[in-house]
């Protein structure tokens, strides 16, 4: 039987999130694709360097905690006024890390949340 490189790229990113989960924060480690909710688009399409050292999914290296990283793509929650969100107030640029409350790679809940 022969695996198609999109079931193998799958495989791959599984094995790097277990490998980040082993040495990480074990909160941010990826669920299974089928209880997730919502998933970060550079985790779907195996992107690790977006935000890991290499783009290696059986050793992505350490990746980037910080809000900055975050920025490069989400600046609209750069800035010093809180984002209106749908129950509460986003916390203003700096508060806080976004991983704090996001995961980097699927969750659950919508919007990458870790827990409502």
């Amino acid at each position: 039987m022969r695996i198609g490189n999109a079931a193998l790229l799958v495989v791959g990113v599984l094995l790097c999130a277990a490998g980040v989960a082993r040495g990480a924060d074990r909160r941010l480690a990826p669920i299974p694709r089928d209880q997730a909710v919502s998933s970060h688009g550079p985790f779907e399409m195996g992107a690790c360097d977006t935000c890991h050292a290499r783009n290696d999914p059986r050793n992505p290296g350490p990746a980037s905690v910080t809000n900055d990283a975050c920025f490069e793509c989400h600046d609209e929650f750069r800035g010093s006024a809180p984002v209106k969100m749908e129950r509460a107030l986003h916390p203003r640029a700096g508060a806080t890390n976004c991983v704090g409350c996001h995961t980097p790679h699927n969750s659950r809940n919508r919007k990458l949340l870790l827990r409502t």
